[in-house]
């Protein structure tokens, strides 16, 4: 393949699926400079981007694979589709009215869960009724710390659940 017709594909395969290139910048990139960091005991060892932690089940026991500089939950577009509250409002306004739902009266539960679906629509695109993917447990951790519960009772992935 010629490299302008390379460069036209990698231009198209970036458009429909942005989060390729930080997968494969991240890949790519040697930073000989940047020292090993020391290993963190309370790091569990499934975990490459330093900032997971152990949760309840072994399905939710996902990392997102990357070093801890390329983590998915300390990129900036992780902020602007989970984290920016009108957006979460307004995509749960969407789903409440597509689903004929009431609005959960509490807002960090509503927008927590606003944040998991984003996450799944932005790196997986629509999964469709029924189907269900586990959120990466740096990323869960990182929402539920933005959006807390009240008394800290998280009910974890639910398999194949719409709600």
């Amino acid at each position: 393949m010629k490299e302008d017709s390379c460069r036209k594909l990698l231009l198209n395969v970036a458009e429909r699926m942005p989060e390729l290139v930080f997968d494969i910048s991240s890949a790519l990139k040697v930073d000989d400079k940047v020292e090993p960091e020391k290993p963190n005991t309370s790091i569990p060892g499934w975990c490459t981007c330093h900032n997971c932690q152990d949760m309840p089940s072994d399905a939710e026991n996902l990392c997102c694979d990357t070093r801890p500089q390329n983590c998915i939950s300390q990129r900036p577009e992780f902020d602007i589709y989970c984290f920016e509250p009108e957006v979460l409002d307004i995509a749960n306004v969407m789903r409440n009215d597509v689903l004929v739902l009431a609005q959960d009266d509490d807002i960090n539960r509503r927008r927590r869960h606003a944040a998991y679906r984003q996450f799944v629509l932005w790196r997986c695109g629509h999964l469709g009724t029924g189907n269900s993917v586990v959120v990466r447990s740096c990323c869960v951790l990182r929402i539920r710390r933005t959006f807390s519960d009240r008394n800290r009772q998280y009910r974890g992935f639910l398999p194949n659940r719409l709600v």
